[in-house]
């Protein structure tokens, strides 16, 4: 009895701070929600949730946005209202969640810096933003977060079933991964880049390829839809573009969290510099943990499992990069 009673305290003093973080993003999101009235992508969100479903599917399939998120507006609105709060908090949940989905991924990939992507998670200006506006992004963001981690426990797994239809002994991971990514697709056509770098992991056995055909067969009614506005509407493709502002806006991303034009507006710069400052700090400290610096003092099986996880997240960053970078110098898809 001691032991287990030993076991749950320390169970609750490790979970206390990831407690207080998620309350901290949720005062942090929910401060100022309905300060400023809905801007024009917001609009078009309000503007969705008056339509029925048929209608907002309808206008979804001529616009370059897929029907997902619009459909959770939609229905919360039907019991919330569809004030400026009332939009924005679907956001805000979204927002939230993210951070304990960000500290369950870091727990798999890097242990000892969880509870730091944890709390860049909570204060990172541009998620704070985006926790703040009527739009798909956060929700992105979650469904990312929860796909990647349950991709790393497929590949890692031993019992993964040779079929999604054979549900005995299923991996329930598997139709957990199924869901998230098929319903990112069909939040952001841009959710295909991670489905590509997932691709690589899970196509290095024969139950991956089952997976990534499951969610090809759950996105393939919106297909002809995709192809369709890609074909007839420029503006999600903008063209050609530089690799050094690609480099740019990834840097000032991942060093202050925000955009070039958020954080040079004067309310954010001193959320940024501070965000700044704290990140370095983070990543010096996640240098150390890891011992990536004296890579000698590593056992080879933590080398190999520091570096697989180094090139899981790093595949994460670049690849998107690269073939946004590729998409850009020809045109479009």
């Amino acid at each position: 009895m001691p032991k287990i009673k030993s076991r749950q305290t320390n169970n609750l003093i490790r979970v206390f701070p990831l407690v207080a973080l998620i309350w901290m993003a949720f005062a942090i999101r929910l401060f100022q929600l309905d300060t400023q009235s809905l801007w024009y992508d917001e609009g078009i969100t309000w503007y969705l949730s008056q339509f029925s479903m048929p209608e907002l599917i309808r206008w979804t399939a001529a616009d370059i946005q897929p029907p997902f998120y619009y459909l959770i507006v939609w229905l919360s609105t039907h019991f919330f209202g569809d004030s400026e709060f009332a939009l924005r908090f679907p956001s805000v949940i979204f927002g939230i969640l993210a951070v304990p989905l960000m500290w369950r991924l870091g727990r798999l990939t890097m242990p000892s810096s969880a509870f730091l992507a944890a709390w860049l998670t909570v204060f990172a200006p541009t998620l704070i933003y985006y926790s703040q506006e009527a739009r798909m992004y956060t929700l992105l963001v979650c469904q990312s977060c929860f796909a990647s981690y349950l991709v790393l426990k497929i590949a890692g797994a031993n019992n993964c079933p040779p079929s999604p239809y054979h549900f005995k002994g299923m991996n329930w991971s598997v139709v957990a991964y199924t869901i998230v990514m098929a319903s990112a697709l069909y939040t952001h056509y841009f959710s295909v880049f991670l489905l590509i770098v997932h691709a690589i992991y899970l196509c290095r056995r024969r139950s991956g390829w089952i997976i990534l055909g499951s969610i090809f067969l759950c996105f393939s009614p919106w297909l002809p839809v995709l192809f369709a506005r890609f074909g007839d509407d420029p503006s999600y493709w903008t063209g050609s573009l530089k690799l050094n502002e690609i480099m740019l806006d990834v840097w000032i991303s991942f060093t202050v969290g925000g955009k070039r034009e958020m954080i040079f507006e004067a309310d954010g710069q001193w959320l940024a510099a501070i965000f700044g400052m704290v990140f370095v700090g983070c990543l010096v400290r996640f240098v150390q943990k890891q011992n990536l610096l004296y890579p000698c003092k590593l056992r080879v099986c933590d080398s190999l499992r520091v570096n697989s996880n180094l090139l899981f997240l790093l595949a994460w960053l670049i690849i998107p990069i690269g073939l946004i970078y590729h998409g850009g110098r020809i045109g479009k898809f």
